[in-house]
């Protein structure tokens, strides 16, 4: 079990804390080699060779950075090849939400290299992934009058302004969708039900969704 994070390791003191979680290891940018605060295609590029030829059942727990704010065209995720594609689809989409747009397609380019690799490796049809956010897009307003909505043409939607948690493995042939409201403290009990994991709830807060 080890934790990823672009960011450095004494942020949050996460060098300490992830082991006081339970992993294995914790590894910044850094200990990667590269630059602090890389962009999520930049981490992969490492990360994804960490699992291509296990022979032992894992779990890492990535803090991806791409999608998190500043929302600006030089921030950290933004490539010009999404910014153009981005453009290509909402001309008229100011800059901010341009860049929070195409700081997501670093992370959704960032899975997919991992789901090649691990393909090419034999091993992603045993593996699941479980991806959720911990806070909405800050600095950026997805409310009812928002521009976003006025530029994109797109419908407002509350879920914008929300978070969601996927579940995705390979065999799924069609997806399930649960209209729940939860928090990420109900992450950990949820997943134990899903495995069949035992946990301590006396320890553990938090309910099955």
């Amino acid at each position: 079990t080890t934790a990823y994070h672009n960011n450095y390791g004494e942020y949050y003191n996460r060098k300490q804390t992830m082991i006081q979680y339970g992993y294995d290891s914790f590894l910044d940018c850094t200990e990667m080699g590269m630059s602090d605060a890389s962009s999520d295609t930049v981490v992969m590029q490492v990360m994804q060779y960490m699992y291509d030829a296990s022979s032992e059942p894992f779990m890492g727990y990535w803090i991806s950075y791409s999608g998190h704010q500043p929302y600006t065209l030089d921030a950290v995720g933004v490539t010009e090849e999404n910014v153009t594609r981005v453009r290509e689809k909402y001309p008229d989409l100011q800059d901010d939400y341009v860049s929070y747009l195409a700081k997501n397609m670093d992370l959704d380019q960032a899975i997919g290299m991992l789901e090649d690799k691990l393909q090419q490796a034999g091993l992603l049809d045993n593996t699941v992934f479980i991806v959720f956010g911990d806070h909405e897009a800050k600095e950026l307003d997805f409310w009812g009058n928002s521009p976003f909505y006025k530029q994109t043409g797109i419908t407002p939607e509350d879920y914008y302004r929300y978070t969601d948690l996927y579940f995705y493995c390979s065999d799924m042939e069609t997806g399930r969708e649960y209209d729940r409201v939860a928090t990420t403290l109900d992450l950990v009990p949820t997943v134990a039900n899903l495995w069949g994991f035992t946990i301590d709830t006396h320890q553990i807060l938090g309910r099955d969704i």
